[in-house]
């Protein structure tokens, strides 16, 4: 199913919203899972979602097929990162085509969670509105069936095939070449 995963977009279903999409993760080349940031009714730490449970989402919205009791039982969501070090403590290294090594764990903050478990795999990209692209924030991805299609930046949409390094704080595109990023003028915003 294709999903267009927008930062900030509202998280809902049947009208009643959850909060806001915070996060996605991409683990092995998947956007898996999003994170979404809670308020209203549904305030507290920000939960883990499963991409399995995203019934549909565009500019506008983010459908989930959960229930407020369901809700409850997503994982709280706090990340700590691990960098592969080259040299000194300062320097990540990343190599072209490979993912950042990160490790996100799941603190039980709350009564209604119960579980232990890691909520992000080891070799998990985290992608935010902090992730820049070619020095412009990354606003989401366009995803099908999970798989990274394309890159939202600003009123521009680059095909993920132009990717050659993926990290939590920046992406890079591919060599010298390249076609450059199209604009999109069915994205609204």
């Amino acid at each position: 199913m294709r999903h267009t995963l927008i930062f900030g977009t509202p998280v809902a279903r049947d009208g009643n919203s959850f909060g806001v999409l915070s996060r996605i993760v991409v683990n092995n080349g998947v956007a898996n899972q999003i994170v979404v940031n809670p308020s209203g009714l549904f305030s507290g730490p920000e939960r883990v979602i499963p991409i399995n449970d995203v019934d549909a989402a565009d500019a506008d919205v983010v459908s989930l097929s959960t229930s407020g009791d369901e809700w409850k039982s997503y994982n709280a969501y706090e990340m700590d990162v691990y960098r592969l070090e080259e040299g000194s403590a300062d320097t990540t290294q990343v190599i072209p085509g490979t993912v950042e090594v990160m490790r996100a764990v799941a603190r039980v903050s709350t009564a209604e969670s119960m579980s232990t478990e890691t909520t992000v795999d080891d070799l998990s990209v985290v992608l935010t509105r902090a992730t820049t692209v070619s020095g412009k924030p990354l606003d989401g991805l366009i995803i099908d069936t999970g798989i990274p299609q394309a890159l939202l930046v600003g009123d521009q949409t680059v095909d993920f095939t132009q990717v050659s390094t993926l990290n939590a704080s920046h992406i890079e595109l591919g060599g010298a070449g390249e076609a450059p990023p199209s604009a999109d003028p069915t994205r609204a915003r």
